[in-house]
């Protein structure tokens, strides 16, 4: 019965693991100059989005909008995941993205918006995980427009500004 659990456990030690050895990776270096980790490989990304066991929501015309209640504590800074580029903000989970949607028509722009009880963040990875989009600082209610948004899965992961407790709220997505 525990067979189902182990491909989601092994993708979560692997990610840890990628997460772990990116952090550490600069460690060694004896000058002043903080080291840039390096991002997580868009393959790990993809392996943590296919993970994903939650509800999917599906984009099929620009008027529709998705809604997800979720509450995070993430631990996670995530410039550790994006290896600065892009520079995302706050603390993210890992292992799995909170929500994934799916844009499934050509579509001009998709907005994501996180109404939450504390300052936080949004991290969204694009299919197949070759494009990483975030909010440029941690802010009461962060927002991520993607123009011309590629068809297929994004996994969102919605971080706190600080570890002082739960991120509780609302996630938005809606496409235009």
């Amino acid at each position: 019965m525990s067979t189902p659990k182990r491909p989601l456990l092994l993708t979560t030690l692997l990610i840890l693991l990628t997460l772990l050895v990116a952090a550490c990776g600069g460690s060694g270096s004896t000058g002043t100059t903080a080291a840039t980790p390096e991002p997580v490989p868009a393959d790990v990304l993809t392996r943590a989005l296919a993970a994903y066991s939650g509800p999917i929501g599906v984009l099929q015309a620009p008027s529709d909008t998705l809604t997800q209640p979720l509450s995070v504590e993430g631990i996670t800074q995530a410039v550790t995941l994006t290896g600065g580029n892009p520079p995302c903000p706050g603390l993210v989970n890992t292992g799995v993205p909170d929500y994934v949607f799916e844009v499934a028509a050509d579509l001009d722009a998709v907005t994501v918006t996180f109404e939450g009880n504390t300052m936080g963040t949004l991290l969204i990875v694009g299919p197949q995980g070759a494009q990483i989009f975030c909010n440029d600082n941690i802010t009461s209610q962060p927002n991520v427009v993607i123009d011309q948004p590629a068809q297929g899965r994004y996994g969102v992961l919605v971080g706190r500004g600080n570890m002082t407790g739960a991120n509780t709220g609302r996630l938005i997505v809606t496409g235009q």
